[in-house]
């Protein structure tokens, strides 16, 4: 978990609150935004945008409208953010599974203040 932060530009939590899917000659590319209710790591606006390459093993995850997520993140050129499924992101809510409490209370430890 440690070094998945260490690796991410952010980490951070937030619900998807619009998403759109178009195709490209790389795949099919979803762009989600959501809105952040929480930050551990970096500099994160209230609203980011995911860019995220969902064709068939590219890594990318879609994310899903009206859903809290815990994201691990990287700031793409284009201000855009990505995330894949190899990373620690993960849905958040009420019954997050044992994992998931495990990374929220490491995050809690790791960043205090936040």
């Amino acid at each position: 978990m440690e070094q998945a932060a260490a690796e991410a530009d952010a980490v951070f939590s937030g619900t998807v609150t619009a998403r759109q899917t178009s195709n490209n000659r790389g795949g099919q590319i979803q762009e989600s935004t959501v809105s952040v209710d929480r930050v551990w790591k970096g500099a994160v606006p209230n609203q980011v945008v995911f860019r995220i390459n969902t064709t068939c093993c590219m890594c990318g995850m879609a994310l899903d409208p009206d859903q809290r997520y815990l994201f691990f993140a990287w700031l793409n050129k284009d201000r855009t953010w990505s995330t894949n499924i190899c990373s620690l992101t993960q849905p958040l809510d009420e019954q997050t599974d044992t994992m998931g409490q495990t990374v929220l209370r490491v995050l809690q430890e790791a960043f205090p203040d936040t």
